[in-house]
């Protein structure tokens, strides 16, 4: 007998456990369809509507044709992700356009990102590389333009090549006003004329 109720007792416990692992399993899928509905309409109000404008703006500025946009949809899947942004220029399978959308969108979170305090931006060459002469040039003008009395900093590295190749499109005002931003010129040609005056690495020499 004791044995038999030893055994009773186990499968009780048992059971204890399973109903109360059913029980929150359940508490779980009812907050997961509120958090869902509150998702859904939190996407309804169109939270980013002033954000996708601005995006879209800036976009023209350097592709006049192309739409763009940013869209924010409620995740309501199995997972830890509540909602999917994207960022979408059309044809942003051509790298000069997708460069655009990534450097219009870092544009758009240093001035109207918010909850942050960072005041300086950063670009490398690598994403003006396959971007054509023109959008380039409407770039730069515009950032040039928009950094006048602000507190923000733009910080880009930029190729010679790259960067002559714009002035074709400016007026002299702007070509002086570039020329009068360029802090420091690199190059290869010897250690000292690199950013940190050093050489990383091994070096090889020529004989």
């Amino acid at each position: 007998m004791a044995a038999f109720k030893e055994e009773r007792d186990r499968i009780n416990e048992f059971l204890q456990v399973v109903e109360r692992q059913q029980f929150q399993g359940q508490l779980i899928k009812e907050s997961k369809v509120d958090q869902d509905r509150l998702a859904f309409e939190y996407v309804q109000e169109q939270p980013l509507d002033n954000f996708n404008r601005d995006f879209i703006e800036l976009v023209n500025r350097l592709y006049p044709r192309l739409p763009a946009g940013i869209v924010l949809d409620n995740n309501s899947g199995d997972n830890q992700i509540r909602y999917n942004l994207t960022v979408q220029v059309q044809s942003d399978s051509s790298d000069g356009v997708n460069s655009a959308r990534i450097v219009c969108f870092d544009w758009l979170l240093l001035t109207k990102g918010q909850r942050h305090q960072i005041d300086v931006l950063w670009h490398d060459n690598r994403l003006f590389a396959d971007m054509d002469a023109i959008p380039r040039a409407q770039w730069f003008k515009f950032v040039n333009e928009q950094l006048k009395n602000s507190n923000k900093q733009y910080i880009v590295s930029l190729n010679q090549e790259n960067y002559d190749s714009m002035f074709e499109y400016l007026t002299e005002v702007e070509k002086e006003s570039f020329n009068n931003s360029v802090i420091i010129r690199l190059s290869g040609d010897d250690p000292k004329n690199k950013l940190l005056g050093i050489q990383f690495g091994k070096t090889v020499s020529l004989h």
